[in-house]
């Protein structure tokens, strides 16, 4: 037997609560296509591999806050969209390419895919 289960959203002070309609929603529908940690540098812009099929990217962000920019030019660590340690991004946009760069030393990354399974 199968339990279904409910996706849950992280707080800003990281408690689970249960994630919004829309969310449930339409990750009912979605597979799991994979997951990604990154150790992002000082400096250094970084682009993560997304899966083929890929719809929906939760992003969570541990240890530093980031910057991201998906609108093609990089960011730097004074531009961009901020994400604070802590924070949790549902990203649901068009999934082409996402660049990430670091504010400060040890800054992480978790990334969970969904989308449309083969």
């Amino acid at each position: 037997m199968t339990l279904p289960r409910i996706p849950i959203a992280l707080n800003s002070a990281g408690v689970p609560v249960e994630a919004p309609e829309f969310l449930r929603n339409l990750t009912s529908s979605l597979s799991p296509l994979g997951y990604v940690q990154v150790e992002l540098e000082v400096g250094i812009v970084i682009e993560p591999t997304i899966p083929d099929g890929t719809r929906l990217v939760l992003i969570r962000i541990e240890g530093a806050p980031v910057r991201y920019r998906d609108d093609g030019p990089s960011p730097t660590a004074s531009m961009g969209m901020p994400l604070d340690v802590g924070e949790s991004l549902t990203y649901d946009a068009q999934t082409s390419g996402i660049w990430l760069i670091a504010q400060s030393e040890g800054a992480i990354v978790n990334m969970a895919f969904y989308g449309d399974a083969d």
